[in-house]
């Protein structure tokens, strides 16, 4: 493993007193060397799950760290105190499922230790309630500094970790629904949760997708990189604003207010009526995100005489993307376009 560059610290104890301040100078008095980098201190008191959410979204962007998180509504209990390395990186905080999703992000756990060895807190009759200070920031400065992790305690079975379950999303009686961990200071919800969602919404091509179709490409290599590239491009999802993600869930696919002429935008109700320039629609006949009758259905809404509809064999992205759009969609469009 490449020697640790810092150490993050990522905690619910706020800016307002001096918790924070007390772990960075344990820390600078045992590794002066190792810089400490604040992830955040203003988690919800308690927030377990919004706690392992940011710190799983920072996780990819930290050189070989050691990384302290401390949510701990069961300090003084008799839950563990752990450290665990996952990727480039130790991970070191309450064994609550705090932990769970950066070590996931990271690889998965490699090795878990249970921090037993006394010899590395801050001494070894630990605050009940301060296990940051006394056992946590410790022990991750000693092994941030080259203390070999094994030194830290007694080793347990990875599979005895505590996890938190994934983001629950779910179709209930017509209505989307979906657990948002984390929304940013300028409101933006993370892409997994509007893409969950939409894979609810479309059931059995999440199904078939992973089955059929994976098998059928699995026999010839050309399709499956192809297959596996679609799936890093789906996976990759930016976030979105919430407002955003609120009026395309629900204002257009729940209530259909496009179609049904509410839909408003700015202030303004969108008509597709006042539509009456020539129209060229373009879809394809295996589209699972927008699917063809949806598509379809535009020419009982626009207010032009001129309305063409070309369906291209293919997917969502393929239409752009395949082979085939490079030969006929081209071709198609410049023709269209000439003829008016």
């Amino acid at each position: 493993m490449a020697p640790f560059r810092c150490l993050t610290f990522l905690t619910d104890y706020g800016l307002e007193d001096g918790f924070t301040a007390a772990c960075h100078g344990v820390a600078a008095q045992i590794a002066p060397q190792i810089p400490v980098i604040d992830i955040t201190h203003l988690i919800p008191g308690g927030d377990v799950r919004r706690g392992a959410a940011v710190l799983a979204q920072t996780m990819p962007y930290f050189p070989p760290a050691v990384h302290v998180a401390v949510v701990d509504p069961g300090v003084g209990t008799d839950r563990r105190g752990i450290a665990v390395a996952a990727g480039d990186a130790i991970l070191v905080g309450p064994d609550n499922g705090l932990l769970s999703w950066a070590v996931s992000v990271a690889g998965g756990p490699r090795t878990a230790i249970s921090l037993t060895n006394k010899e590395l807190w801050l001494n070894p009759t630990a605050a009940p309630t301060f296990h940051g200070r006394d056992i946590f920031m410790p022990v991750a400065a000693h092994l941030a500094a080259g203390t070999d992790l094994a030194a830290a305690g007694t080793e347990i079975d990875v599979s005895d970790l505590v996890t938190l379950p994934p983001p629950a999303s779910r179709v209930l009686d017509g209505t989307a629904q979906g657990e948002v961990l984390t929304v940013d200071t300028f409101g933006n919800v993370p892409g997994e949760f509007t893409g969950n969602l939409f894979s609810l919404m479309t059931p059995g091509r999440s199904i078939t997708k992973y089955n059929l179709d994976l098998i059928e490409a699995a026999s010839d290599d050309a399709k499956l990189l192809n297959w596996l590239r679609m799936e890093k491009w789906l996976g990759d999802r930016p976030d979105q604003p919430g407002e955003f993600a609120r009026q395309w869930l629900k204002d257009l696919y729940q209530e259909n207010k496009l179609v049904k002429g509410e839909f408003t935008l700015d202030g303004e109700r969108v008509d597709l009526g006042r539509i009456t320039m020539p129209v060229l629609n373009i879809l394809t006949d295996t589209d699972h995100v927008i699917p063809p009758p949806m598509s379809l259905a535009l020419k009982q809404h626009v207010g032009t005489q001129d309305y063409t509809e070309l369906i291209v064999k293919g997917g969502h992205i393929g239409v752009f993307v395949g082979a085939k759009s490079h030969q006929e969609l081209a071709k198609s469009i410049t023709a269209w376009v000439d003829a008016r």
